[in-house]
């Protein structure tokens, strides 16, 4: 299943040119460099350059000189798809990924008059060489040529911006009024930093029931010999009363037969002294 599209827009930061382009490698890209020769920028002029005519033509336009804290530059984080690199996941084409940049430009520029004056494709970060996360970033002109004035787009704008996005990429849209959060890279940092120090004690909570487990064992299984060597003699002690009731019952039955023979014995004596008399007569 293919990732799901978005934009995520905030002012331009003073270093993201530096960041964008690579010329300072943030700590949270892999470092490949096969990956970083991937990576794409396209510069058709300068932030700084780019800021100062926008505040030229709005001086011209509105009559007055622009504010200082205004942000009239705006970066666009856009998700990117497999499928926008082409067919061969193990060699992905940057050219086809920048028509697709491209053609969002031009969709963005004709609905919202937002143009987009530098664009970078990053194929350097995720989790791992296998879990990439392909986006690019879109530096924006949010001034209106026409007025000289900044382009704001309201709660429903934003929304069909979101999918625009994504029929221009042809992706399918994230959902509608998520409350995700999106965070920054320091943020992002910041989170997993994080939920690895949670994982870290989870895998010694872990260590230490299985360290448990183990000793219980142990317990019981010296608790088992324990109880067998207190079965034994027990056994062998039902085993000797068994031969002593055995040896009881014998001799009663020995009693019995000599008292039986003795009840024989004097009956023949009896018969005896019957003959006796008989022969003296």
């Amino acid at each position: 299943m293919g990732r799901k599209s978005s934009i995520h827009i905030q002012p331009v930061k003073s270093n993201s040119e530096k960041h964008n382009t690579r010329e300072v490698d943030p700590d949270y890209t892999i470092k490949d460099n096969e990956l970083k020769n991937r990576n794409y920028s396209n510069i058709s002029e300068s932030i700084e350059s780019r800021r100062e005519n926008i505040e030229k033509l709005y001086n011209e336009k509105v009559g007055q000189k622009m504010q200082s804290k205004a942000t009239p530059i705006r970066e666009g984080v856009v998700v990117l798809d497999e499928k926008h690199f082409g067919k061969d996941k193990k060699n992905p084409d940057i050219e086809k990924a920048k028509e697709h940049i491209e053609k969002l430009s031009k969709d963005l520029k004709d609905k919202y008059k937002i143009e987009t004056f530098q664009y970078h494709i990053h194929m350097d970060e995720g989790k791992d060489k296998d879990n990439l996360n392909y986006h690019a970033h879109l530096v924006m002109d949010m001034q209106n040529k026409e007025t000289g004035r900044m382009v704001h787009l309201n709660k429903k704008q934003m929304a069909e911006l979101q999918t625009e996005v994504a029929k221009s990429l042809g992706m399918e849209r994230g959902q509608i009024n998520s409350k995700a959060e999106r965070l920054e890279h320091g943020e992002y940092r910041q989170k997993i930093s994080e939920l690895n120090a949670s994982l870290k004690i989870l895998e010694e909570q872990k260590k230490n029931v299985a360290n448990e487990v183990r000793t219980f064992k142990e317990k019981f299984e010296r608790t088992e010999k324990e109880i067998n060597k207190i079965k034994f003699p027990q056994n062998k002690n039902v085993e000797n009363m068994t031969a002593i009731e055995k040896e009881k019952e014998r001799l009663k039955q020995l009693e019995s037969e000599k008292e039986n023979k003795g009840k024989n014995v004097e009956k023949d004596r009896g018969k005896d002294n019957d003959l006796n008399e008989e022969l003296s007569i």
